[in-house]
């Protein structure tokens, strides 16, 4: 019930712009891709949630963090529309039409595709049993307990001295 109305809140854009959110979100066959790219893609129908930092999680830890400065949807090149103020660029195009070529089944479709300036490496540790299920959001001021953030490669190292469940 709680998720449920998170997500109404979300939608309906109740919560603050995201500013120092995190989302997290398992990655595994294309987590090379994603670093090497600056880059990660997520079906529409998952939804789009305010937050400027993208954590790549996979086995039981948030292994990158990057900062968001570009948002995308779209199935194809043709039909690719930024989101907020992004501006696709020639390099961004390039990036997506990679992601398609990597990945086909982008095609069938609409797809949201999130870039970040760089992903930094960090080893945000899951405590709890079992693996990630789905996606989660950090508030990183709790998180860090820092009422102003530091650079995105300072957020990753301090992330490194921390857990959660």
């Amino acid at each position: 019930i709680l998720e449920d109305y998170i997500n109404y809140c979300e939608h309906d854009k109740l919560f603050s712009n995201g500013k120092n959110w995190m989302w997290v979100q398992a990655v595994n066959q294309t987590f090379n891709f994603n670093v090497e790219n600056c880059l990660y893609y997520n079906k529409v129908s998952v939804g789009e949630r305010p937050y400027d930092y993208l954590g790549l999680y996979q086995d039981k830890s948030v292994c990158c963090i990057g900062k968001v400065c570009a948002k995308f949807s779209g199935t194809n090149l043709d039909d690719i529309k930024p989101i907020g103020s992004s501006k696709l660029t020639e390099e961004y195009r390039k990036k997506i039409k990679l992601a398609i070529k990597d990945n086909p089944a982008l095609l069938k479709e609409p797809h949201y595709y999130f870039f970040v300036e760089q992903f930094y490496e960090t080893d945000f540790k899951k405590t709890s049993p079992r693996a990630l299920w789905g996606m989660r959001k950090f508030d990183l001021t709790q998180v860090l307990d820092q009422k102003n953030l530091p650079s995105t490669e300072k957020i990753a190292e301090l992330l490194k001295t921390k857990t959660w469940e």
